[in-house]
């Protein structure tokens, strides 16, 4: 992620078994398809678009005693990478965590 980022406030906490499936990510596999999403042994989820490899978010998730919250969150800000809409990005990161840590999101597509 480039040093233009801002931070982005997204509150969600998921089960041990919800991180789990988060924590095996996801590689996308078709056109449609357009996250890539991996998380790494400090259990920092790094999404980043298929189409153009950027990173456009990062989230930071820390283990409380039954579940992983969300500490912090940063969206890719640097405009030749990414030209998201604020109000978008808080509301399409939860979503997507949600889908990609196995919940029913009604439809949404990592």
């Amino acid at each position: 992620m480039p040093g233009a980022r801002r931070q982005i406030h997204v509150h969600r906490q998921y089960s041990a078994a919800e991180y789990d499936h988060l924590a095996k990510g996801h590689v996308p596999t078709d056109q449609d398809d357009r996250w890539f999403i991996w998380v790494g042994d400090d259990h920092i989820v790094h999404l980043h678009r298929s189409s153009t490899g950027y990173e456009i978010y990062r989230v930071r998730l820390v283990r409380a005693p039954n579940s992983y919250q969300i500490a912090e969150a940063w969206v890719n800000d640097d405009p030749d990478q990414y030209q998201g809409d604020p109000e978008m990005d808080d509301a399409l990161l939860g979503p997507m965590l949600d889908e990609a840590a196995g919940r029913p999101t009604g439809g949404l597509t990592v």
